[in-house]
């Protein structure tokens, strides 16, 4: 694995990924900011040197929501300054939802995936997308109601289209999917509860929540897309 050049790419995130994490922990801002902008990079240039010689609409879609997710992470980053870094941030991150969406419905035999044959498997995020609504909306300024209830819609239906990918591919893969589909979701809510609501939490130990499951979240969906795209 290390000789072959296409997989540089992910052990330069995985020690990006592990620095950032140790810069939360030591409260290093600096290093932050440098490593934050850094994490999709990698993770996107990894994905393209794997799928580069079969560039489906799929893997399109999945690297444009990779590349979408740097500027979101980049965004986030200032929200110290004002209010409108947040809402940029959520945008970005809104967009890249979309582009999973997108590369969800893309791929081959969609009316053949899970959720046709046991559409019961899609309650659990009805649910929480009741719970996201019922516990953010009411403190919610007028101004934001609508945007953090269309971003907890748009979660809940990327989140449903990768549950349906079971069945169109392997269960080894839908598993990476869905499970880095779900990290990436709870990654999205505690950011929205951290900064909507009070949580009795060190910032450190958030920060680290925040991160760890957006980073095992969107490797897990990139791992999960390259070997998906292998089936088209």
């Amino acid at each position: 694995m290390i000789g072959d050049k296409k997989h540089w790419p992910l052990i330069v995130f995985i020690f990006i990924a592990l620095s950032n994490l140790l810069f939360i922990i030591t409260d290093w801002t600096t290093g932050t900011y440098i490593t934050k902008p850094l994490l999709m990079t990698s993770l996107s240039i990894w994905f393209y040197l794997n799928i580069r010689n079969n560039f489906s609409a799929f893997s399109k879609y999945i690297l444009l929501g990779l590349i979408m997710s740097i500027a979101g992470d980049t965004f986030l980053l200032f929200t110290h300054i004002g209010p409108r870094f947040f809402l940029f941030g959520l945008g970005s991150f809104l967009v890249t939802h979309f582009f999973y969406i997108a590369a969800f419905i893309k791929y081959p035999n969609m009316k053949n995936g899970l959720v046709k044959f046991k559409f019961w498997v899609i309650l659990p995020v009805l649910f929480y997308l009741f719970a996201f609504c019922w516990i953010l909306l009411p403190d919610l300024p007028d101004d934001l109601k609508i945007p953090v209830l269309t971003y907890g819609v748009v979660i809940s239906i990327m989140l449903s289209l990768c549950v349906n990918m079971h069945k169109r591919v392997s269960t080894k893969i839908s598993v990476k999917l869905i499970t880095g589909a779900i990290l990436f979701v709870i990654s999205d809510s505690i950011i929205a509860f951290e900064k909507f609501k009070t949580i009795d939490l060190p910032s450190v130990i958030t920060g680290l929540l925040i991160m760890s499951t957006y980073l095992i979240g969107q490797y897990l969906i990139t791992k999960g897309s390259i070997k998906s795209n292998e089936l088209i």
